[in-house]
């Protein structure tokens, strides 16, 4: 099983107020998170299905901290699912 963290700015902030970098990371997230969509993957926060959107705003910018994505294959190796879950600092 493959995992990826994103790790996000400690910020809640207004679209408008979103600085380049913010955007971009936002932009590039959701992105990837909907090419894995397209191809049938369910994307879940904290155990909640939900949509590329949310999870990279929340990945990105609305969260303080760290998510860990889980992939999670089937019995042939196909990636069917990718779980976000926050990731608790000792």
């Amino acid at each position: 099983m493959k995992r990826s963290r994103y790790h996000s700015s400690c910020s809640s902030v207004r679209r408008e107020e979103r600085t380049e970098a913010e955007r971009e990371a936002y932009e590039k997230m959701k992105g990837d998170l909907e090419a894995y969509t397209e191809r049938g993957v369910v994307l879940k926060l904290s155990g909640r299905k939900t949509s590329s959107a949310y999870i990279a705003n929340v990945c990105c910018i609305r969260e303080c901290g760290s998510y860990m994505g889980d992939y999670v294959l089937d019995d042939s190796g196909k990636l069917v699912e990718i779980c976000f879950d926050r990731v608790k600092n000792r």
